[in-house]
């Protein structure tokens, strides 16, 4: 009897093992399908469905809102291609930022895993929990962040970050 009750014991530790082993698979499948780190913008439109209900909505005021920046500035943007307040946030800021073409305006992407992490560990310095998260930085001091979505629109909180500094 506790023969038989130690191979069953063992049976279902091993069945444990073994979907716990498909699991973590199955997330490092997906893990794996997601780029992570700096990425450029033409990279990013590569990724077809990162884009795929993209609608273009820049309006004349805030590409002037943008032009009319004339301190050097980094806005930093942390997101996840799998995640969809970055679908809609991401691909508006890049429409926004080619529009106004301000010399300015530094942009950077950064790509983060499922777990909200990349190899170099950046978002941890800046602290990122949520994505999209879009920070601004003038003289290398943070001086404001949009996380998954703008109070007002984009532009007005970018440029109200450069006004209350």
């Amino acid at each position: 009897m506790k023969i038989h009750i130690v191979s069953i014991f063992i049976v279902l530790i091993m069945s444990a093992c073994a979907f716990a082993d498909d699991n973590h698979s199955e997330q490092s499948e997906k893990q794996e399908k997601y780029r992570t780190g700096q990425i450029t913008k033409t990279e990013l439109k590569t990724y077809e469905q990162f884009f795929a209900h993209h609608i273009k909505d820049t309006s004349e005021e805030d590409i002037a809102l943008l032009q009319s920046i004339d301190d050097t500035v980094i806005i930093t943007t942390y997101f996840g291609l799998w995640c969809h307040d970055s679908k809609r946030e991401v691909p508006r800021l890049i429409d926004l930022l080619e529009a106004a073409n301000n010399k300015n305006i530094i942009h950077r992407l950064i790509a983060l895993d499922l777990n909200k992490k990349e190899p170099f560990g950046r978002q941890e310095e800046d602290a990122v929990l949520f994505t999209p998260t879009i920070i601004l930085k003038k003289k290398d001091k943070e001086i404001g962040r949009i996380v998954e979505k703008p109070i007002d629109s984009l532009a007005q909180d970018i440029v109200s970050f450069l006004e209350k500094d």
